[in-house]
């Protein structure tokens, strides 16, 4: 699974978070966290090697026949300037994406 960058990266309006190459019609989470960091976070999918210290839950979203899967997120004004890491995973096959780091 791959984390794509975020869209369009800025505070005050709805960005758009995707994912391309997960399990084809499979549950994708989108996760974020602070800190990049590898650590197990089996409360989100048994096995799972997250890529981000304590990482949590923003939404899961359902993937298409080729595997891709989106969510908006409106990211609030006060985070201009702050720095987050965002992370997919594959829940078909508790794989996690790459980290994708977007100072908003």
């Amino acid at each position: 699974i791959t984390h794509l960058p975020i869209n369009p990266g800025q505070a005050g309006v709805a960005n758009i978070l995707s994912a391309a190459l997960a399990f084809p019609n499979g549950l994708v989470a989108f996760t974020y966290g602070f800190v990049e960091q590898t650590v197990s976070a089996d409360d989100i999918c048994p096995g799972l090697q997250a890529g981000i210290l304590n990482p949590r839950l923003l939404s899961i979203r359902q993937a298409d026949q080729s595997g891709s899967a989106a969510m908006a997120v409106n990211v609030p004004a006060n985070f201009a300037g702050v720095t987050v890491k965002v992370q997919a995973v594959d829940l078909a096959t508790c794989t996690g994406s790459n980290v994708v780091t977007e100072t908003f």
